[in-house]
């Protein structure tokens, strides 16, 4: 198989290559030149996608941020609070 290097110095890889190997649009690569070769190598990095018949799914630990919703909602029933007692105060 030959492939062309453009005026920038892009290699266009056919599409049946990419496919075979799980190349994506932004994969990364890794080179090396060993005699006088250049050796291309897929860096697949993890990822905590993945597919579940058509649906993507992240796959993940759950966070409990319990603490933070009940901080929150404390704040905002105190805060609608203050601001009943001024309503209150004002109409006197």
């Amino acid at each position: 198989m030959t492939v062309q290097i453009d005026e920038w110095g892009r290699i266009q890889l056919p599409e049946a290559v990419q496919e075979q190997l799980g190349l994506g649009v932004v994969t990364s690569l890794s080179l090396e030149v060993q005699d006088g070769k250049i050796i291309l190598t897929p860096i697949h990095e993890e990822t905590n996608l993945s597919y579940e018949g058509s649906v993507l799914v992240v796959n993940s630990e759950r966070t409990d941020n319990l603490d933070i919703i009940h901080y929150l909602r404390e704040e905002r029933i105190q805060e609608q609070i203050k601001e009943k007692k001024i309503l209150s105060n004002t109409w006197i």
